[in-house]
């Protein structure tokens, strides 16, 4: 915790107009009414870090926050957040889906059933705010809550991480509590390229990413490797649909995210998770979490 808040230390002295704030594992004890250690015990690393999201919300809104802007690690952003942020004055909930299209009977992932079996929105963005403040409320007790038991992933049981719960929202809160976000600029993922990849393009004249000619917002490259750039290969290991060279428009985009973390794949590899043994060094089993 103190090298990771060091890091942070670092990233404010270099953007000193913004103020960047850490929290770790330890504070969310403060908001949290059991032992944090519980969940890391059930869950391995990917579920861990899902099933927390709601007491870091909490542990945010706590600290006096009006509106909170949750982005997976493997996102870009490509143009500012403005309207993401004005939403959230008028609603509590803003989630984007992963497809507004069917995807193709071709016999390919994913398809329409895949896609529902994981969630019909993608959390790996999400806005809250306290806008609504007993929706926000009852929202983030009523999702913590689920993912203390069952935030696994167990596809034939409905589970996949935190997400799936989401679709709720629709049903448990007024229209006028949550949103929708369908703009297609936002959350683009290989879940939803095969009607909007074609639609991009990047300015040699200044970089600039573009969708149909409006600014493109941010892209998710959820598998995308991080490695090298291989034209041949799988654009992720969760579909089979798209190679990375099926999209020659994209090709800018996908080279510039390879290079900018090109690092991380060897930082993940040099790095153990802490919480995946017990202290005498045994692994805990998947069975026994």
């Amino acid at each position: 915790v103190a090298a990771v808040r060091r890091e942070f230390a670092a990233v404010a002295a270099r953007a000193s107009t913004t103020a960047v704030a850490t929290a770790s594992l330890d504070d969310l004890r403060a908001v949290m009414p059991y032992d944090i250690n519980e969940l890391a015990f059930r869950y391995g690393l990917k579920c861990f870090s899902t099933a927390v999201k709601p007491w870091v919300f909490r542990l945010l809104f706590a600290r006096g926050h009006a509106r909170c802007l949750y982005f997976d690690p493997d996102i870009q952003f490509y143009a500012d957040l403005d309207e993401l942020v004005l939403r959230l004055h008028r609603v509590a909930i803003l989630v984007t889906p992963h497809v507004t299209r069917p995807n193709p009977d071709d016999g390919k992932w994913q398809t329409d059933l895949q896609l529902a079996r994981t969630g019909v929105y993608n959390f790996g963005f999400l806005g809250l705010s306290r806008a609504h403040e007993p929706v926000l409320d009852h929202f983030l007790a009523w999702w913590a809550a689920r993912l203390r038991f069952e935030g696994h992933v167990d596809l034939e049981k409905g589970l996949h991480y935190d997400q799936q719960w989401g679709a709720f929202v629709a049903s448990f809160y007024p229209p006028d509590a949550y949103h929708v976000l369908r703009d297609p600029r936002y959350n683009v993922a290989y879940w939803n390229l095969h009607y909007r990849g074609r639609e991009i393009r990047v300015r040699p004249s200044d970089g600039a990413a573009t969708y149909k000619g409006a600014p493109l917002i941010f892209v998710h490259f959820s598998g995308v490797a991080t490695d090298a750039w291989d034209p041949d290969a799988s654009l992720s290991p969760h579909q089979t649909r798209f190679r990375l060279g099926d999209f020659p428009n994209l090709a800018p985009l996908f080279r510039d995210y390879a290079r900018a973390t090109a690092g991380a794949a060897r930082h993940r590899a040099a790095c153990r998770y802490g919480l995946a043994a017990f202290d005498n060094g045994a692994p805990v089993p998947y069975w026994l979490r």
